[in-house]
């Protein structure tokens, strides 16, 4: 077998085109994925008086059920990255988007709040890790101009997600119901899950070893970094209950503290150096 340096002008260009196909259509795959989470978060900003309606509950209590999508993204999507380093990115991304996929297809036969908020407390989980996996794809697949543009069609992906779902929920709701978003958010997820399962490259961190005892830490870091969230939405839910908000905070400063003690004492700790300073993502 003849080796890459011996390999004639022809066939070297031939294979620079193939490994650039293959770039744009993995770049494709991530683009499509990170535009549909972030659009997951926004989609139904200003359809939560139909929904309302149609499972006969209120505003408030459908407000709390949607907003589990971005409280559930917020809980996993730092430690759900870093586990996807070590289990696999690309692995990790692949049966993360099939998660979403599969549950946003069922959402047409929810009839309950209860079930609204299981839908999108499991969407959103799903994409937490999908948005850290697929930066992690970004970082360790991908070199020079390639990750650049990689980068560039990342965050536009997920700021036109961002933006424009305000605009496509509402039409969707209008034009059909509410109860097809996910779904139609769904396909588009399958399409990126064909593309990244066929050109997708898999990666590692090679030096730990994934075991069920990180999951504690992981949650307790997920409910830290929720804390300033959940403060947020008080500010405007709760304004001027100071005994609830400094339960929040407590919480906050309870769960990371807690994070770094028991992450300290993993013989495979999550993060074995500080993710503030070293983290690439």
């Amino acid at each position: 077998m003849s080796s890459p340096d011996a390999a004639q002008p022809g066939e070297k260009q031939e294979h620079k085109r193939a490994k650039a196909i293959a770039h744009r259509r993995a770049i494709a795959s991530i683009a499509i994925a990170v535009f549909v989470c972030w659009l997951g978060s926004t989609a139904f900003l200003s359809s939560g008086q139909s929904v309302a309606t149609t499972l006969n509950a209120t505003r408030t209590e459908v407000s709390l059920a949607l907003s589990s999508y971005a409280v559930a993204l917020i809980l996993v999507c730092v430690a759900g990255g870093r586990l996807a380093d070590i289990a696999g990115r690309k692995r990790l991304f692949l049966w993360s988007a099939i998660i979403f996929s599969i549950v946003g297809l069922i959402a047409p036969l929810i009839e309950s709040l209860l079930g609204l908020f299981v839908l999108r407390a499991t969407m959103g989980a799903a994409a937490g890790v999908i948005l850290s996996a697929t930066g992690g794809v970004l970082v360790t697949t991908m070199h020079g101009n390639t990750r650049h543009n990689a980068w560039l069609w990342w965050r536009g992906a997920g700021m036109a997600g961002v933006v424009l779902g305000p605009v496509l929920g509402p039409l969707i709701s209008d034009t059909i119901t509410w109860r097809w978003i996910e779904p139609l958010s769904s396909l588009a997820m399958i399409i990126a899950v064909i593309l990244g399962a066929l050109y997708m490259k898999e990666s590692t961190d090679g030096e730990v070893a994934f075991s069920p005892a990180m999951i504690v830490p992981t949650l307790l870091l997920g409910l830290g970094l929720l804390a300033p969230y959940l403060l947020i939405v008080l500010a405007r839910e709760s304004v001027g209950n100071i005994v609830v908000w400094s339960a929040v905070v407590v919480m906050g400063l309870v769960c990371v503290a807690g994070f770094i003690v028991l992450n300290r004492r993993l013989v495979n700790p999550v993060f074995n150096e500080n993710i503030a300073s070293h983290n690439p993502r």
